[in-house]
């Protein structure tokens, strides 16, 4: 470039050699980092115009460098929490995180198919996954039937710590930054909540919920949800227990609210003898509520300053799953499903019903809702081995997809681009994403049996998938009853395919393929064994003393 080559020369104090006369003084350049005065040269004029034109290009390339890496960088948070057991009051279990320190997320397995427990109903391999990101990394954690509560790095599956409990640990941990220290709350079948340093692994506090008696038979908590209380950040979590003793049998259940930097009860409210499931925090027109559902069939809303009961909507079944909300400005709803198969659709101010749909069975899982311009879906799984999308306000149903399978889990969101992805597991062993709009099958993908044979997997509520966007690559996180902890790329995921899932047809015209096979495979042979034994006996028939026939094989008998 002639400006360049200019700039060059007069740098080395020597004039254009096609120019003439004499060297005329450069005027003063004035550039990134000051004046640029090199000295006498020829055609400084030029030089000054084309090193301003150089410096334009030069920021302009910078600034559409910056535009171009903005979303990148801001779509992943350094610091993420976790404050309830999917992630929001949406359900939607997933999240954006940042990983400046870790590599590339690869897939990785953590396995316990090694420390096969006893199995109890109503207990899990794993707890759902809880994500966050600190330090620099993202980080997975998890709870488990081995009375531990694990951390990973989620990109890359290094362990972190693991905790032990005096229980199994069935419920989704909570992890909150709170002025750069960063907390994991963990519920433990023990009774106890526990606050652990999530960098170090050690306990800041614990809490009995429940006091310890000898004739106490088990207990139940549910994943721990923070909020506001009074002003202050509780952390709520239900607890059941019940007494075997024949003087006290009875079961007690109920729900409490905890100071979250030092464990203080802020108080208590009972709901008898049922078991509740994960407390579900919202904010409605500036105040703060907990939704909850129970064994009793009823979901209850409750002020998360006192406890108070808002309103209470009772079903005729159990209520197992979790509620989600849709914050919507107008008209908030609460969804939530029972055994009696219905999801239903309430008003989150009145717990008034604007909608219920009817599926074939019953319904575990939390259901999930899904915001897109100018319209919402909620999506949920049945036991009658479908998965359904509806229309948020009208419950028209928009599709559904039948799994072959009881589906328990409840649905993660991926939005990896203009369609978003479900992801969900059924009893049939597979963890599988469906396209959003259509309900039509991603990827399908094996995840293995149970650890035990002969057990009814309808009794527990297993894990449910977790999704993270880490630096741009997304990562689906699972327990699976096999003992495995996973963390799977998207990508590796997708690439598996669609796969039909097994069922009974498929089952009989395989069977009756292989029966096909070994009988034709009989026959041949047996039909070959016959017609050699023909030819050698016709032969034996035609033989004459004056013709070569093969002599008959027979083993020669020792003498005596």
């Amino acid at each position: 470039m002639p400006g360049l080559r200019r700039l060059r020369q007069s740098l080395s104090g020597r004039s254009d050699p096609g120019g003439s006369g004499p060297p005329r003084p450069v005027p003063v350049l004035h550039g990134l980092r000051g004046p640029l005065s090199p000295g006498p040269i020829e055609g400084g004029g030029h030089v000054a115009a084309d090193f301003r034109q150089s410096r334009r290009r030069i920021l302009i390339f910078s600034l559409v460098v910056g535009i171009w890496a903005l979303p990148a960088w801001a779509q992943g948070l350094d610091e993420a929490d976790w404050p309830m057991w999917r992630g929001d009051e949406r359900g939607s279990a997933t999240v954006r995180l940042a990983a400046r320190q870790g590599g590339k997320p690869r897939r990785w397995m953590y396995d316990l198919s090694g420390k096969v427990h006893a199995f109890e109903p109503g207990m899990t391999v794993w707890s759902s996954p809880a994500l966050a990101a600190f330090d620099g990394r993202a980080w997975v954690a998890a709870g488990s039937y081995d009375h531990r509560v694990y951390l990973w790095d989620a990109a890359s599956g290094e362990l972190r710590f693991r905790y032990n409990t005096g229980a199994g640990v069935y419920a989704t941990p909570a992890i909150r930054i709170r002025d750069g220290r960063p907390l994991l709350y963990a519920a433990s079948s023990d009774r106890t909540v526990y606050a652990l340093d999530a960098r170090e692994g050690t306990r800041v506090f614990s809490v009995e919920v429940e006091p310890y008696r000898p004739t106490l038979g088990g207990a139940r908590l549910s994943g721990p949800a923070l909020g506001h209380a009074g002003g202050r950040e509780a952390l709520f979590v239900g607890h059941w227990v019940y007494d075997k003793s024949l003087g006290a049998n009875h079961q007690q259940g109920g729900l409490s609210a905890l100071d979250a930097a030092s464990g203080e009860r802020l108080w208590r409210t009972d709901f008898l003898d049922n078991r509740i499931s994960h407390p579900v925090y919202l904010e409605i027109d500036g105040a703060g509520f907990l939704c909850v559902g129970s064994e009793d069939g009823n979901l209850r809303l409750l002020r998360a300053d006192s406890g108070e009961i808002v309103w209470l909507h009772r079903e005729s079944e159990i209520i197992q799953g979790s509620c989600a909300v849709w914050p919507d400005r107008d008209r908030p709803l609460v969804f939530a499903g029972s055994h009696f198969g219905k999801l239903r659709a309430l008003d989150a101010r009145s717990g008034e019903e604007v909608w219920s749909h009817k599926t074939g069975y019953w319904i575990s899982a939390t259901p999930v809702v899904i915001e897109g311009p100018g319209s919402a879906q909620v999506v949920v799984g049945s036991y009658d081995g479908k998965m359904y999308g509806l229309d948020a306000r009208t419950g028209a149903l928009r599709w559904s997809q039948d799994r072959g399978a009881p589906v328990y889990a409840s649905a993660a969101v991926i939005d990896d681009g203009a369609r978003p992805t479900v992801v969900a597991a059924a009893l049939d062993h597979r963890l599988f994403g469906l396209w959003a709009d259509q309900g039509t099958e991603r990827f399908s993908v094996f995840t293995g049996a149970p650890l035990w044979d002969g057990i009814s997997l309808g009794e527990s509520t297993w894990s449910s998938p977790a999704a993270a966007e880490i630096d741009g690559r997304w990562m689906i996180f699972f327990g699976s009853y096999n003992g495995e902890f996973w963390g799977l790329p998207l990508s590796e995921a997708a690439i598996a395919g669609p796969g039909a899932p097994w069922s009974n047809v498929r089952f009989w015209v395989t069977m009756a393929l292989v029966l096909l096979g070994v009988g034709g495979t009989a026959v041949f042979l047996s039909r070959r064994r016959v017609r050699g034994a023909w030819s050698r006996r016709k032969a034996s028939r035609q033989c004459t003393p004056s013709s070569r026939c093969p002599l008959p094989r027979y083993r020669a008998r020792r003498s005596p």
